[in-house]
Protein backbone atom coordinates (compact mmCIF):
# COMPACT_ATOMS: atom_id res chain seq x y z
CA UNK A 1 0.00 0.00 0.00
CA UNK A 2 2.80 2.43 0.94
CA UNK A 3 4.63 1.75 -2.34
CA UNK A 4 1.47 2.48 -4.33
CA UNK A 5 1.09 5.83 -2.60
CA UNK A 6 4.75 6.65 -3.19
CA UNK A 7 4.46 5.69 -6.88
CA UNK A 8 1.39 7.90 -7.25
CA UNK A 9 3.28 10.82 -5.72
CA UNK A 10 6.23 10.33 -8.05
CA UNK A 11 3.96 10.02 -11.08
CA UNK A 12 2.32 13.32 -10.22
CA UNK A 13 5.64 15.17 -10.13
CA UNK A 14 6.07 16.45 -13.64
CA UNK A 15 6.03 19.62 -15.66
CA UNK A 16 2.35 19.20 -16.53
CA UNK A 17 1.12 18.97 -12.94
CA UNK A 18 -0.94 22.06 -11.96
CA UNK A 19 -0.25 22.00 -8.21
CA UNK A 20 3.17 20.42 -8.36
CA UNK A 21 4.76 21.10 -4.95
CA UNK A 22 1.74 20.93 -2.58
CA UNK A 23 0.33 17.70 -4.02
CA UNK A 24 3.67 15.92 -4.30
CA UNK A 25 4.70 16.97 -0.79
CA UNK A 26 1.40 15.75 0.66
CA UNK A 27 1.57 12.37 -1.06
CA UNK A 28 5.20 11.84 -0.09
CA UNK A 29 4.39 12.71 3.54
CA UNK A 30 1.56 10.16 3.61
CA UNK A 31 3.83 7.51 2.09
CA UNK A 32 6.49 8.19 4.70
CA UNK A 33 3.95 7.78 7.48
CA UNK A 34 2.68 4.49 6.02
CA UNK A 35 6.21 3.09 5.84
CA UNK A 36 7.15 4.34 9.31
CA UNK A 37 3.96 3.33 11.18
CA UNK A 38 4.49 -0.46 11.36
CA UNK A 39 7.92 -0.04 12.92
CA UNK A 40 6.60 2.04 15.80
CA UNK A 41 3.16 0.48 16.19
CA UNK A 42 4.04 -3.20 15.89
CA UNK A 43 7.38 -3.57 17.65
CA UNK A 44 7.52 -2.55 21.29
CA UNK A 45 10.66 -3.57 23.13
CA UNK A 46 9.94 -4.46 26.75
CA UNK A 47 12.38 -3.39 29.44
CA UNK A 48 14.59 -6.30 30.59
CA UNK A 49 13.58 -7.84 33.90
CA UNK A 50 16.16 -10.17 35.45
CA UNK A 51 13.67 -11.34 38.14
CA UNK A 52 11.21 -12.71 35.59
CA UNK A 53 13.85 -13.95 33.14
CA UNK A 54 15.68 -15.88 35.88
CA UNK A 55 12.75 -17.36 37.82
CA UNK A 56 10.75 -18.56 34.82
CA UNK A 57 13.69 -20.77 33.82
CA UNK A 58 14.44 -22.30 37.23
CA UNK A 59 14.06 -26.05 37.71
CA UNK A 60 12.58 -25.66 41.20
CA UNK A 61 8.81 -25.36 40.64
CA UNK A 62 8.40 -23.52 43.93
CA UNK A 63 10.59 -20.70 42.61
CA UNK A 64 9.34 -20.89 39.03
CA UNK A 65 5.60 -20.88 39.76
CA UNK A 66 5.29 -17.25 41.02
CA UNK A 67 6.12 -15.92 37.54
CA UNK A 68 3.34 -17.97 35.92
CA UNK A 69 0.86 -16.94 38.61
CA UNK A 70 1.87 -13.27 38.40
CA UNK A 71 1.57 -13.20 34.60
CA UNK A 72 -2.19 -13.87 34.89
CA UNK A 73 -2.73 -11.32 37.69
CA UNK A 74 -4.00 -7.74 37.69
CA UNK A 75 -0.52 -6.68 38.83
CA UNK A 76 0.89 -7.91 35.52
CA UNK A 77 -1.99 -6.27 33.67
CA UNK A 78 -1.24 -2.83 35.11
CA UNK A 79 2.55 -3.20 34.82
CA UNK A 80 3.52 -3.89 38.44
CA UNK A 81 6.43 -6.33 38.30
CA UNK A 82 8.33 -8.21 41.02
CA UNK A 83 10.25 -5.17 42.29
CA UNK A 84 6.98 -3.29 42.94
CA UNK A 85 6.38 -5.59 45.90
CA UNK A 86 9.75 -7.19 46.66
CA UNK A 87 12.13 -4.34 45.89
CA UNK A 88 15.41 -5.16 44.19
CA UNK A 89 16.60 -3.93 40.82
CA UNK A 90 15.24 -5.92 37.85
CA UNK A 91 17.52 -4.00 35.48
CA UNK A 92 20.57 -5.46 37.25
CA UNK A 93 21.92 -8.99 36.86
CA UNK A 94 19.95 -11.79 38.50
CA UNK A 95 22.36 -12.11 41.40
CA UNK A 96 22.91 -8.39 42.00
CA UNK A 97 19.21 -7.55 41.67
CA UNK A 98 18.63 -9.09 45.12
CA UNK A 99 21.51 -7.27 46.81
CA UNK A 100 20.97 -5.38 50.08
CA UNK A 101 21.74 -2.06 48.45
CA UNK A 102 18.78 -2.65 46.12
CA UNK A 103 16.41 -3.03 49.11
CA UNK A 104 15.35 -6.53 48.16
CA UNK A 105 12.77 -8.19 50.44
CA UNK A 106 11.92 -11.80 49.67
CA UNK A 107 8.67 -12.67 51.44
CA UNK A 108 6.88 -10.99 54.37
CA UNK A 109 5.93 -12.90 57.48
CA UNK A 110 2.21 -13.33 58.15
CA UNK A 111 2.06 -10.39 60.57
CA UNK A 112 3.79 -8.16 57.99
CA UNK A 113 1.57 -8.90 54.97
CA UNK A 114 -1.02 -6.14 55.50
CA UNK A 115 1.71 -3.48 55.81
CA UNK A 116 3.50 -5.08 52.85
CA UNK A 117 0.43 -4.62 50.63
CA UNK A 118 -0.20 -1.26 52.26
CA UNK A 119 2.88 0.18 50.56
CA UNK A 120 0.59 0.75 47.57
CA UNK A 121 -2.87 0.18 49.09
CA UNK A 122 -2.58 2.22 52.27
CA UNK A 123 -6.23 3.19 52.70
CA UNK A 124 -7.35 -0.39 52.17
CA UNK A 125 -4.79 -1.76 54.62
CA UNK A 126 -5.71 0.89 57.23
CA UNK A 127 -9.38 -0.07 56.95
CA UNK A 128 -8.55 -3.75 57.09
CA UNK A 129 -6.56 -3.30 60.31
CA UNK A 130 -9.70 -1.84 61.93
CA UNK A 131 -11.62 -5.02 61.18
CA UNK A 132 -11.82 -8.17 63.24
CA UNK A 133 -9.73 -9.83 60.56
CA UNK A 134 -6.98 -7.30 61.15
CA UNK A 135 -7.12 -7.07 64.94
CA UNK A 136 -7.01 -10.83 65.49
CA UNK A 137 -4.29 -11.32 62.90
CA UNK A 138 -5.91 -14.56 61.79
CA UNK A 139 -6.56 -13.29 58.29
CA UNK A 140 -4.55 -11.13 55.87
CA UNK A 141 -5.02 -9.61 52.41
CA UNK A 142 -3.85 -12.72 50.60
CA UNK A 143 -6.55 -14.84 52.27
CA UNK A 144 -9.13 -13.29 49.93
CA UNK A 145 -7.05 -11.75 47.14
CA UNK A 146 -4.25 -14.28 46.74
CA UNK A 147 -0.55 -13.46 46.66
CA UNK A 148 0.95 -13.74 43.17
CA UNK A 149 -2.46 -14.44 41.62
CA UNK A 150 -3.91 -11.05 42.60
CA UNK A 151 -7.31 -10.84 40.95
CA UNK A 152 -9.00 -7.70 39.68
CA UNK A 153 -11.48 -6.35 42.22
CA UNK A 154 -14.75 -8.27 42.05
CA UNK A 155 -17.72 -8.70 44.36
CA UNK A 156 -17.46 -12.42 43.62
CA UNK A 157 -14.39 -12.52 45.90
CA UNK A 158 -16.98 -12.53 48.69
CA UNK A 159 -18.45 -16.01 48.44
CA UNK A 160 -19.78 -18.70 50.75
CA UNK A 161 -17.12 -21.28 49.97
CA UNK A 162 -14.30 -18.95 50.92
CA UNK A 163 -15.86 -17.14 53.87
CA UNK A 164 -17.30 -20.30 55.40
CA UNK A 165 -13.81 -21.73 55.83
CA UNK A 166 -13.45 -19.54 58.94
CA UNK A 167 -16.95 -18.44 60.05
CA UNK A 168 -20.63 -18.25 59.13
CA UNK A 169 -21.44 -16.57 55.83
CA UNK A 170 -24.29 -14.37 57.15
CA UNK A 171 -22.34 -11.15 57.76
CA UNK A 172 -20.28 -11.53 54.61
CA UNK A 173 -23.47 -12.08 52.60
CA UNK A 174 -24.94 -8.83 53.98
CA UNK A 175 -21.81 -6.99 52.88
CA UNK A 176 -21.94 -8.57 49.45
CA UNK A 177 -25.61 -7.65 48.98
CA UNK A 178 -24.91 -4.01 49.91
CA UNK A 179 -22.06 -3.72 47.41
CA UNK A 180 -23.87 -5.69 44.72
CA UNK A 181 -27.00 -3.53 45.00
CA UNK A 182 -25.00 -0.32 44.85
CA UNK A 183 -22.96 -1.46 41.85
CA UNK A 184 -26.10 -2.61 40.03
CA UNK A 185 -27.79 0.73 40.64
CA UNK A 186 -24.80 2.67 39.36
CA UNK A 187 -24.39 0.51 36.24
CA UNK A 188 -28.08 0.91 35.43
CA UNK A 189 -27.77 4.71 35.54
CA UNK A 190 -24.58 4.59 33.49
CA UNK A 191 -26.27 2.46 30.83
CA UNK A 192 -29.20 4.89 30.67
CA UNK A 193 -26.78 7.80 30.27
CA UNK A 194 -25.35 6.19 27.11
CA UNK A 195 -28.81 6.44 25.51
CA UNK A 196 -28.69 10.26 25.59
CA UNK A 197 -28.01 11.54 22.07
CA UNK A 198 -27.88 15.00 20.57
CA UNK A 199 -27.33 16.75 23.90
CA UNK A 200 -24.16 17.84 25.76
CA UNK A 201 -23.41 15.18 28.38
CA UNK A 202 -20.04 16.33 29.74
CA UNK A 203 -21.51 17.78 32.98
CA UNK A 204 -23.49 14.56 33.51
CA UNK A 205 -20.40 12.41 32.96
CA UNK A 206 -18.52 14.47 35.54
CA UNK A 207 -21.29 13.80 38.06
CA UNK A 208 -21.14 10.09 37.25
CA UNK A 209 -17.38 10.18 37.88
CA UNK A 210 -18.00 11.79 41.28
CA UNK A 211 -20.50 9.07 42.15
CA UNK A 212 -18.02 6.41 41.05
CA UNK A 213 -15.45 7.92 43.43
CA UNK A 214 -18.00 7.64 46.27
CA UNK A 215 -18.72 4.05 45.30
CA UNK A 216 -15.02 3.23 45.41
CA UNK A 217 -14.92 4.79 48.87
CA UNK A 218 -17.68 2.42 50.02
CA UNK A 219 -15.58 -0.47 48.73
CA UNK A 220 -12.61 0.85 50.70
CA UNK A 221 -14.68 1.08 53.87
CA UNK A 222 -16.07 -2.41 53.31
CA UNK A 223 -12.63 -3.75 54.33
CA UNK A 224 -13.46 -2.75 57.92
CA UNK A 225 -16.31 -5.32 57.75
CA UNK A 226 -18.29 -2.83 59.86
CA UNK A 227 -21.73 -3.46 58.36
CA UNK A 228 -23.56 -0.44 59.94
CA UNK A 229 -20.77 1.89 58.79
CA UNK A 230 -20.81 0.44 55.27
CA UNK A 231 -24.62 0.75 55.16
CA UNK A 232 -24.41 4.45 56.11
CA UNK A 233 -21.92 5.27 53.37
CA UNK A 234 -23.78 3.08 50.88
CA UNK A 235 -27.04 4.93 51.59
CA UNK A 236 -25.41 8.31 50.95
CA UNK A 237 -23.87 7.03 47.72
CA UNK A 238 -27.23 5.57 46.68
CA UNK A 239 -28.83 8.99 47.19
CA UNK A 240 -26.16 10.54 44.95
CA UNK A 241 -26.92 7.95 42.28
CA UNK A 242 -30.64 8.79 42.55
CA UNK A 243 -29.93 12.50 42.01
CA UNK A 244 -27.85 11.81 38.91
CA UNK A 245 -30.49 9.37 37.68
CA UNK A 246 -33.13 12.11 37.86
CA UNK A 247 -31.02 14.28 35.56
CA UNK A 248 -30.49 11.33 33.20
CA UNK A 249 -34.25 10.75 33.08
CA UNK A 250 -34.87 14.45 32.37
CA UNK A 251 -32.39 14.48 29.49
CA UNK A 252 -33.87 11.28 28.05
CA UNK A 253 -37.30 12.95 28.14
CA UNK A 254 -35.86 15.89 26.20
CA UNK A 255 -34.41 13.48 23.64
CA UNK A 256 -37.81 11.78 23.25
CA UNK A 257 -39.63 15.10 22.88
CA UNK A 258 -37.18 16.21 20.22
CA UNK A 259 -37.72 12.96 18.35
CA UNK A 260 -41.50 13.36 18.52
CA UNK A 261 -41.29 16.95 17.25
CA UNK A 262 -38.87 15.79 14.56
CA UNK A 263 -41.24 13.05 13.40
CA UNK A 264 -44.12 15.53 13.48
CA UNK A 265 -42.15 18.03 11.38
CA UNK A 266 -41.28 15.35 8.84
CA UNK A 267 -44.91 14.20 8.68
CA UNK A 268 -46.12 17.78 8.27
CA UNK A 269 -43.60 18.45 5.52
CA UNK A 270 -44.63 15.24 3.74
CA UNK A 271 -48.30 16.24 4.02
CA UNK A 272 -47.62 19.71 2.63
CA UNK A 273 -45.53 18.28 -0.19
CA UNK A 274 -48.28 15.81 -1.09
CA UNK A 275 -50.95 18.55 -0.95
CA UNK A 276 -48.85 20.81 -3.15
CA UNK A 277 -48.28 17.98 -5.61
CA UNK A 278 -51.96 17.09 -5.95
CA UNK A 279 -52.96 20.74 -6.07
CA UNK A 280 -50.62 21.37 -9.01
CA UNK A 281 -51.67 18.16 -10.68
CA UNK A 282 -55.38 18.96 -10.51
CA UNK A 283 -54.93 22.67 -11.36
CA UNK A 284 -54.83 22.42 -15.23
CA UNK A 285 -58.00 20.27 -15.38
CA UNK A 286 -59.97 23.01 -13.69
CA UNK A 287 -58.94 25.51 -16.40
Amino acid sequence: MGRDILKTAVDRIGPGSPALFPRAFFMLAVAALVFAAPASATFKKEAPNSCIDCHKGLEDARLREPVALWSASVHAEVGNTCDGCHGGNPADTAKSSMAKENNFYAAPKKNEIVQFCGKCHKELSDNFMKSEHGTTGEQTCIGCHGSHTIRRISIDIINEDKCSECHDYDEAEKLKNILQGLHGKFQESKSKAKMITGLPTEPLNKELDKVWTKLRQVRMISHTFDIPKVETFAQKTGESIDQVDLEITRLLDVVRERKIWGYAAVALFALLAASFYFYNKSGPSRG
